[in-house]
């Protein structure tokens, strides 16, 4: 059952949507001038004294276009691909994450490495709703994470809250004076987010107390991520940050030539940051030290999902790509050659495959190897939310509020849910339920219900 919507709540939801205009980048790309500070965006590495809460470049591809025939599925569409493909050593199953914690699901991808798949399916075939939270003057465009069966969510409206994942009961909430457009981090009983003034805080789990803060010269779209005794995120200063968790001191600083609005991915010691200057950085995530710089096509805002030295990501252009992080170049590219659509959710990446959406209304599964086409699915609207594998099922939402169970080997519909309110965040999984916050102010917990 969804709300009953009066005027004030009517009003409460306009409120939210007005202050997603601070999301105006997703109309235009994430190519607006940045905000940067005193420094100015020129490309360093800064290692700083600790202070209390403080206010190689590769050649672009050149991959040779190949046309795949429809495969199974009448929308069907064109890819584009490199000739040079990734070895088996390269992309071993083994190097793909193990599956996640049944019950806690602590970032914005659920792994460090931003894969956004988990193998053993604990999730019923058919989803319900289980129960749904809603307050007034509330939107989301972030994605929920639980830890030890306590849901947090950060909304558009500034607030911070704590559900109960079993009844919904609002455990704590911490007010803020700006908007959320990066998803929290829960990391050893504390909670990291970023905010739309550039503040950065660390917050206690269990009464949302604020431990500390930290402020960026501009709005933090970028979920943290952890490295050591560090929480790493990025600003449209066009920094990395890499903070102490202990106290919130500068541990280091990473600068390049535009916004950094990617969520931090970090495996085997290395972040791999997708930014609005058209380049995919490669940074040592211990001391901030770049390791490698990767010319693309287009600008983007999308985390890269991370397979040993493979990075998967799409663009604002609408491309796709593998890149290989070591050797410094693209491995394929895939593009939709009958449109430009924008690519802006994260891919999830499986054993074989890798899957997301874009805005022209599609849900894509490429081969990982190759970049050749396995499937699509048209949706009803545009999908820029990131995709979650599990098991053998594929779970993703549209900006129309559909929420879309597809099978991952032929992409086939399993279920459509409505829910209330476009969806552009990811889901969230704790166990056998699913965690999704709307566009409307809603999070839904979606499983089975009690006979």
């Amino acid at each position: 059952m969804k709300p009953a919507y009066g005027i004030l709540s009517w009003m409460g939801r306009m409120r939210g949507a007005w202050l997603g205009c601070a999301l105006i980048f997703w109309l235009s790309g994430c190519g607006d001038t940045p905000s940067v500070g005193p420094d100015g965006p020129a490309e360093v590495t800064e290692m700083a004294e600790k202070s209390t809460v403080a206010s190689d470049s590769a050649p672009k591809s050149t991959a040779s276009r190949i046309s795949s025939e429809p495969i199974s599925n009448p929308h069907e569409i064109t890819v584009t691909s490199a000739v040079q493909q990734p070895t088996e050593e390269q992309t071993t199953a083994s190097d793909l994450t193990a599956d996640v914690a049944a019950t806690d699901w602590l970032f914005f991808r659920g792994d460090f490495a931003g894969r956004g798949y988990v193998k053993s399916a604990t999730l019923p075939e058919k989803l319900d709703v289980v129960w749904e939270y809603w307050e007034p003057k509330c939107s989301y465009e972030t994605s929920p994470v639980v830890c030890d069966g306590r849901v947090v969510t950060t909304d558009l409206d500034g607030m911070v809250r704590c559900l109960q994942l079993s009844d919904k009961k609002l455990l704590w909430k911490t007010p803020t004076k700006f908007g959320f457009t990066a998803s929290p981090s829960i990391r050893n009983g504390k909670i990291y987010v970023g905010d739309n003034d550039g503040k950065f805080r660390r917050l206690d789990l269990a009464t949302g107390a604020i431990d500390w803060e930290y402020q960026a010269n501009a709005q933090i779209d970028s979920a943290a991520n952890f490295q050591g005794d560090h929480v790493i995120f990025g600003s449209q200063d066009a920094n990395v940050y890499s903070l102490n968790t202990a106290d919130g001191s500068l541990a280091w600083k990473h600068t390049i030539d535009d916004q950094v609005r990617c969520s931090i991915v970090v495996d085997a010691g290395r972040t791999a940051v997708a930014g609005c200057d058209a380049m995919l950085h490669v940074i040592d995530a211990n001391n901030g030290t770049g390791l490698a710089k990767i010319e693309l096509s287009s600008q983007t805002a999308v985390a890269p999902a991370m397979v040993g030295p493979l990075a998967y990501f799409g663009m604002e252009n609408g491309e796709f790509v593998c890149a290989h992080m070591e050797e410094k170049k693209i491995l394929w590219t895939w593009k939709d050659e009958r449109q430009e659509a924008s690519i802006r959710g994260s891919a999830s990446v499986a054993d074989d495959v890798v899957v997301f959406g874009n805005r022209g209304n599609r849900v894509v599964c490429l081969d990982r190897m190759s970049g050749e086409v396995r499937w699509t699915y048209r949706a009803k609207r545009s999908v820029e939310s990131s995709v979650l594998i599990v098991g053998e099922r594929v779970y993703v939402g549209d900006t129309a509020g559909n929420f879309m169970v597809l099978g991952l080997k032929d992409g086939n519909l399993l279920q459509n849910i409505e829910l209330s309110g476009g969806i552009t965040s990811a889901p969230c999984l704790s166990g056998n339920r699913l965690l999704v916050a709307t566009q409307e102010g809603i999070v839904y917990c979606l499983g089975a219900t009690d006979k």
